[in-house]
């Protein structure tokens, strides 16, 4: 999803709930089974690899492959609605499919239940996501280019304004002013 606001899907009719949880089902069973086929797939050409000692070059590739295709189905499933994205997840929707609505959080490309919203991002500010980007380490942490493109692109998006800032001003602020010839003038004065 591309909104760059947040999204809540609510569904209160039980039939509604009942039609999604299974759809949700559906297509986690879907991903297991692929899953299983390329997994499968992986250890034929590790027997071959085992018996013969190598592999041609062509069979490398289709090794890394499916390796590539079976990471890309697991993040997929976990991007997609089916699963909360996040970790520590309250509802357990981290871990199985439930009948549990969930919320689009722009900022983090992700969907989560809305227990974990309610509890880690609804009083999320944006002053708390550039403090999260310049988290990680203040050595190699991400550009600070990086962190105003995204505050910018996400600034309308979250639902608690930040705290408006006390200005106090201070001689470092007027610095460049002091050396107006006109502002020296008058400060002789």
């Amino acid at each position: 999803m591309k909104s760059l606001k947040i999204k809540k899907i609510t569904i209160k009719d039980s039939k509604l709930r009942n039609l999604r949880k299974g759809l949700r089902q559906v297509i986690d069973l879907a991903v297991h089974d692929k899953h299983v086929y390329y997994t499968q797939l992986e250890k034929l050409y590790n027997e071959k690899w085992d018996k013969r000692g190598k592999l041609t070059p062509s069979q490398l590739k289709r090794i890394r492959e499916l390796s590539r295709l079976k990471n890309k189905l697991h993040d997929d499933l976990r991007k997609s609605m089916c699963f909360c994205a996040f970790a520590c997840c309250l509802s357990e929707a981290y871990s199985e499919v439930t009948d549990i609505d969930m919320v689009w959080i722009p900022w983090y490309q992700g969907w989560y239940c809305v227990p974990c919203f309610e509890e880690y991002f609804k009083d999320m500010t944006i002053d708390d996501y550039i403090h999260e980007l310049n988290y990680y380490d203040e050595d190699i942490g991400p550009p600070s280019r990086y962190v105003r493109e995204q505050a910018a692109k996400y600034r309308h998006s979250f639902l608690k304004k930040p705290e408006p800032r006390e200005y106090r001003p201070t001689i470092d602020n007027f610095k460049p002013w002091l050396k107006k010839p006109w502002l020296k003038k008058i400060i002789k004065e």
